[in-house]
């Protein structure tokens, strides 16, 4: 069969966030507790966090960097 594996986001995952601002719009990226960037953007809502975090984690699984993810979703309107 497939074997697809798994990345945990979230409090005790593998990417997490830290609230910089309540609306969720600015937050510090963390990999296994350690911050690693910055996401600054104009999406609010804790949903839109957990999309960041789903985001990083699937392109950093195809190699793409975090610096380079964190950079792009602060473009992202």
């Amino acid at each position: 069969g497939c074997w697809t594996p798994v990345v945990k986001v979230r409090q005790d995952g593998e990417f997490s966030a830290e609230l910089i601002d309540n609306s969720y719009s600015h937050f510090k990226l963390l990999r296994q507790g350690k911050v690693v960037g910055e996401i600054n953007w104009q999406m609010t809502g804790s949903h839109n966090v957990h999309n960041a975090l789903a985001t990083i984690a699937a392109v950093d699984h195809v190699g793409v960097d975090v610096a380079t993810a964190c950079a792009a979703l602060n473009e992202f309107l």
